[in-house]
């Protein structure tokens, strides 16, 4: 999964960037965006250009100019690396410090008194966002973008045993199972392991009828199962979705058929897993 998007903070000041303005940003933002911050120089135009050359995605520029600096070189590279972004500029004197040119790049100006911020500083700061979301297809918006590379799976040879170590260990509720030449095969439920040791009502009425031996006949099901293959109870032929799919479409799909999590198949092979949680992050988590 990608990382979050930047609200990145420039200031001229010598001093550096206010403390109370970065701790603001980082009290609203942090959950969803990273907070970087930064003084211009020599520097800055290398920092910016890293973060595209990572793929690393700038929502916001946050700029503190210096009257008595030339602002320029640092604005233009700005919209020239990252042209969607949006750019807030702290000033109290935008006629005489930015060019016409200058000021068409700006979305916004913002005088240098900025509290309380809960009614100066993050409403402007949410509309900005949201305008830069809406201008460009995130990576969340597909599957490859939001998914878990790194998929709890076993073979499909495996025992029940190795499997019941591989869900205490991971806590996860499907394992996805994979042939000797790592072809996706199937699900293997937690669920399907528990029916498979569960007693039957006559079975439970033979050894007694008692809560105390039915769970004494759960256990003893459960160690005649536990090297038996996982095989027969795999899923065969599951849902699953390709990286490519729309997040909403497997949103739905997920709702409607109560599935907490699905794999990603691509040319027969498993190459990740997307589940519920994995979309509210993305999805609630850059809000």
């Amino acid at each position: 999964m990608q990382r979050e998007p930047i609200i990145f903070v420039v200031s001229d000041r010598s001093d550096g960037v206010d403390n109370l303005l970065e701790e603001a940003l980082r009290q609203r933002y942090n959950a969803g965006y990273r907070i970087v911050v930064s003084i211009t120089g020599a520097d800055l135009a290398h920092t910016i250009q890293q973060h595209r050359e990572q793929e690393e995605e700038i929502a916001l520029f946050i700029y503190e100019p210096d009257q008595g600096l030339d602002n320029t070189p640092y604005l233009e590279h700005m919209k020239a690396v990252y042209p969607k972004s949006r750019l807030l500029l702290f000033t109290d004197d935008a006629e005489t410090l930015f060019s016409d040119i200058n000021r068409q790049a700006i979305d916004y100006y913002l005088g240098s008194i900025w509290n309380p911020p809960e009614s100066k500083l993050y409403p402007v700061i949410d509309e900005l966002l949201a305008e830069w979301r809406a201008s460009i297809e995130m990576p969340f918006v597909r599957v490859k973008g939001i998914m878990t590379v790194r998929a709890v799976r076993i073979r499909l040879k495996d025992t029940l045993h190795r499997a019941a170590e591989v869900i205490a260990l991971s806590g996860v509720g499907d394992l996805m199972v994979i042939d000797d030449d790592n072809n996706f095969v199937g699900v293997l439920s937690v669920g399907d392991v528990l029916r498979a040791a569960m007693p039957n009502t006559d079975e439970i009425i033979g050894e007694g009828g008692t809560l105390d031996q039915a769970f004494r006949l759960f256990l003893r099901k459960g160690s005649d199962l536990m090297y038996k293959p996982v095989e027969p109870l795999v899923i065969r032929q599951p849902l699953t979705v390709d990286p490519e799919d729309h997040v909403a479409k497997v949103a739905i799909l997920m709702i409607e058929k109560n599935i907490h999590r699905l794999p990603v198949v691509k040319d027969g092979r498993l190459i990740g897993t997307v589940g519920r949680t994995d979309i509210c992050l993305a999805v609630v988590g850059t809000l």
